[in-house]
């Protein structure tokens, strides 16, 4: 019967510490992630979105994988899809 207690006493907050990352780490990571990926398949030309490098610009082209943006008049920058963070104003 100790034996039994001292496992479970063992193995009971490794469990609890378990369920508390899955609901303050995990979860909410996941959520945002399905969040972000939801943006990135509605991109489209003439979105205003901010790079994560801070970068402003205007998407000009769009592809699977890149996308081009004008910061300056005449002047595109070629980023991954996924250094977009956000949509300032849709087209």
């Amino acid at each position: 019967m100790d034996q039994i207690f001292t496992i479970v006493s063992t193995i009971f907050p490794l469990l609890l510490l378990f369920v508390l990352m899955y609901f303050m780490v995990i979860r909410p990571q996941k959520k945002e992630r399905t969040k972000h990926n939801q943006l990135l398949a509605n991109l489209k030309k003439g979105d205003k979105v901010v790079m994560t490098s801070g970068i402003y610009g205007t998407i000009d082209s769009i592809d699977d994988k890149t996308v081009t943006v004008v910061v300056a008049s005449g002047m595109g920058i070629t980023f991954d899809k996924m250094a977009v963070m956000q949509v300032r104003e849709q087209a």
